[in-house]
Parts: C-alpha cells; structure tokens; sequence
C-alpha cells in the first residue's frame, strides 16, 4: 500500500536493493544493518508502478496518489492500530462494533395499524340525527 510522499519499508534485503521508479534512474535503498530484519525505506515521489529489485530479483508495486483511497487507508491504520493495543494489552484480539439502526417498517406498521384501528372506531359510531 505504497502511497506519493508516504515513507513505503521493505524487510530482508541485501546490500544491493534498490527501486525502479517509472520515469528516472534507480534509486539505492540504504539497508538497516544493524537491525536482523534488514529494511531499506523509500519515499515515492511519483504515482504509478515501481519496481523493486533485489538479489537479481523484481518485485512490482504500485504506489497511489496520496490523496487517493483515503477510508481505505483511515480503516486499514484504525485495523493496525486495534492489533497494536491488543498486542499492548495481552488481548487476544479487539473487535470493533458499530451502531446498526433498527428496520422502520415495524414502526410504520404499527402506526399504521393504530391509525386503522382509530379510523374503524369512529366511523363505526352512529351520527347524530339532525333536527
């Protein structure tokens, strides 16, 4: 989920990594040594397909507008967030639960069958003789 402007890191790479940016020249990914996962950041500057390679390998990926898709990008962090507090916490997991409003028909029948009945009533009484 690489997004224009955003830092994007990528795990277990060699010295040699870098990215290939659709337009423009390799850019070197300056990798972690002293930490075991090996990462390497890198700020897109740019939307489209990148390459990443590696070891003789290339991975694609694209990189978003930065603007775009941003409920996607507020639910996934919000996700992220939750397993990060459930980690905190010892929790197994954090469920999330949102408000569902109650069907209306059930409503409009019964007011509906209220107001029938009310109608019946008073159509059912005799008017008064006019003298």
């Amino acid at each position: 989920d690489a997004r224009v402007s955003l830092r994007s890191v990528f795990c277990g790479l060699d010295a040699g990594a870098a990215i290939e940016p659709p337009r423009g020249t390799e850019v070197p990914l300056s990798i972690d040594t002293a930490n075991a996962r090996r990462c390497g950041a890198y700020w897109p500057r740019e939307p489209g397909w990148h390459a990443l390679t590696d070891a003789g390998e290339r991975w694609p990926f694209h990189v978003s507008e930065g603007d775009a898709g941003l409920s996607l990008a507020a639910a996934r962090d919000t996700e992220r967030t939750q397993g990060l507090a459930a980690a905190a916490t010892g929790a197994v997991s954090v469920t999330t639960s949102r408000r569902v409003p109650a069907s209306r028909w059930p409503f409009f029948i019964g007011w509906l069958a209220i107001v029938a009945v009310l109608w019946w009533i008073e159509r059912s009484r005799p008017e008064p003789a006019i003298r």
